[in-house]
């Protein structure tokens, strides 16, 4: 109890602190019902700060405890948590497994909150084969739910990810009226991680509409929202996404300091990086002679976002 509250006032470390002693004392007592919501939040706590890797050894240690214990609520959601880290991995046929099986349990519980999360998550990986068509339709359904259940952060999270999906299919003005439907709830009940996502995407479309300027400020802010979040792989998502809009508008070596950022993160918290972001800087290194070329790679090694977003915003050649 005292975690949840902790973390309610956006105190992870007690939050944390809380969970652990949650965690131990039920483990000790071998209260095997009490250590899976303990364990649940551990990995959702790591899964926020970019560690993978605990998250989902939390997440693997919960899922035979619920069950063995026959708790097909938690059973559910930890399949569809290890479905999130599958498809980040890049594993989509195992992330579609776990995502059914969510479903599947969920359905059969008759739940329809966590039903309609794991749809709207499953959308994800169907967006990350480019699948835009099915994804945009999960998204479409999921947000039907949310808004029957008053859900507002899912309401607003399946706008923006709408949003998303008709950028990488390219209708702009669909994904200008998802966008600004779900930022407008975002602002409403002062959700930070939608208006650091749906900011994102907000400098996507502009970069896509030619607004270098507006997109850079919107990436600004975005990033600084991540940097307060303490999520890695949020900031090397933004990096990634500033980089490709800078190189799209000419900016070859501004985009390939932020590209070479997100490609050194994504390596070092083992994500795939299913947008082969270092074959990109590789490609834009192309672009300069090789005495230039080699001086870019070694200036970079050193840098870090922080320091490219604090800067001067850059200018189209």
């Amino acid at each position: 109890q005292h975690g949840v509250i902790a973390w309610k006032h956006s105190d992870i470390p007690e939050a944390e602190r809380g969970f652990n002693d949650s965690y131990e004392i039920s483990r000790k007592l071998d209260d095997q019902p009490r250590m899976i919501p303990a364990l649940l939040n551990l990995g959702l706590i790591a899964w926020s700060r970019s560690d993978l890797s605990s998250a989902r050894q939390r997440w693997e240690e919960a899922l035979p405890l619920a069950r063995e214990t026959g708790q097909p609520r938690y059973e559910g959601v930890l399949l569809a948590n290890l479905g999130l880290l599958a498809s980040d991995a890049g594993d989509f046929d195992d992330a579609t497994r776990f995502f059914e099986q969510a479903m599947a349990l969920h359905r059969r519980e008759k739940n329809l909150k966590l039903y309609a999360d794991a749809l709207m998550h499953s959308a994800e990986v169907a967006r990350s084969k480019g699948d835009t068509e099915t994804a945009l339709a999960r998204l479409v359904e999921s947000h039907g739910l949310f808004v029957s259940l008053e859900q507002r952060h899912e309401v607003a999270l399946t706008l923006i990810r709408s949003g998303q999906v008709a950028i990488e299919a390219s209708t702009c003005d669909e994904a200008e009226g998802y966008l600004e439907r779900g930022l407008a709830i975002a602002y409403e009940i002062d959700d930070t991680w939608c208006l650091m996502f749906g900011l994102t995407q907000q400098g996507r479309l502009e970069g896509r509409r030619g607004n270098l300027q507006k997109a850079w400020g919107l990436y600004v802010r975005a990033y600084a929202i991540a940097c307060r979040l303490e999520g890695r792989q949020h900031q090397a998502d933004i990096a990634r996404h500033a980089g490709n809009t800078l190189a799209e508008a000419g900016c070859h070596k501004e985009a390939y300091r932020l590209l070479f950022i997100a490609h050194r993160e994504f390596e070092a918290l083992h994500l795939f990086d299913r947008h082969e972001t270092g074959r990109h800087c590789e490609v834009l290194l192309g672009n300069f002679s090789p005495e230039v070329a080699a001086a870019m790679a070694a200036d970079v090694v050193a840098l870090s976002a922080n320091t490219i977003f604090e800067g001067d915003p850059p200018v189209t050649p």
